[in-house]
């Protein structure tokens, strides 16, 4: 399988643990489109050391790690023992962390955004981004993430293209955003369509038009602002202050030397 692998090792006794969490993340990576697996690299007296294998979509793979989060915190709960308990959320933070970009907050800044845009257009992917999650979840309609596609393409155009104002229609404004050539008439398809949901009532169409677009609406963004707009910026921000808090506090002995215990 192509993509990256992570390598996750358990305590011995735990093994039937880490095997049902797996589990639970295989089916969470199956909602969201992402093939994941896992094997048994080694193992010693003490330990046992898997390796897990994604295929390396990290849009993908941060809105799995929304749901993935909150199913280990309830595994966690169910656990009788704190070593027990730490398991699965130890799982849960190298997952998210190892297969995330960073938030669209912390990215450099793009030499294609000027300085004075850059709040303006992060602003306009954080919201896409929620509405692309909520979309993944089921949360959120065709129809309405198909009008959030439409609609960060326009603000993006208003906002960075030369001369573009508000009275322009969307045709003009694709043009004027200047887009790669290979997805200049997949926007302009995407105006066409989402018109046909909006002001003929075809929301049924509107499934199929979403997932038609999905990767040329990401694309087009990342071409013409430079920044990823990956769905863990709007997502992961309370697992981030979360995760901080995960790592234990350093602990001393008698003597004021630091104590060091193995990793559970």
């Amino acid at each position: 399988m192509a993509g990256w692998d992570l390598d996750f090792d358990v305590a011995l006794d735990d093994e039937q643990l880490a095997r049902d969490c797996f589990r639970i993340l295989r089916r969470t990576c199956a909602r969201f489109h992402l093939d994941f697996s896992y094997y048994e690299e080694r193992r010693n007296q003490q330990r046992i050391v898997f390796i897990l294998v994604f295929d390396g979509r990290p849009p993908q793979l941060g809105l799995a790690s929304a749901d993935f989060v909150l199913e280990m915190r309830a595994v966690s709960m169910l656990q009788r023992t704190r070593r027990k308990r730490r398991l699965p959320l130890r799982l849960a933070h190298w997952v998210t962390y190892s297969g995330s970009e960073e938030p669209l907050r912390l990215q450099p800044p793009s030499d294609r955004v000027p300085e004075a845009k850059r709040e303006i257009v992060v602003r306009h992917l954080t919201e896409y981004a929620l509405a692309w999650g909520a979309w993944r979840r089921g949360e959120l309609s065709p129809p309405d993430f198909l009008e959030a596609q439409h609609s960060l393409l326009t603000n993006l155009a208003l906002d960075l293209a030369e001369g573009a104002n508000d009275r322009m229609p969307y045709p003009e404004l694709i043009k004027a955003l200047r887009v790669p050539e290979w997805w200049e008439q997949d926007c302009l398809d995407l105006g066409r369509d989402r018109n046909r949901v909006k002001h003929r009532g075809l929301r049924h169409e509107a499934e199929r038009y979403v997932e038609k677009y999905e990767q040329a609406v990401y694309s087009v963004a990342h071409n013409v602002t430079g920044i990823d707009a990956m769905p863990r910026s709007a997502h992961m921000l309370r697992w981030e202050e979360a995760g901080e808090r995960l790592s234990p506090p350093p602990m001393f002995n008698r003597w004021g030397e630091p104590r060091h215990f193995t990793r559970y």
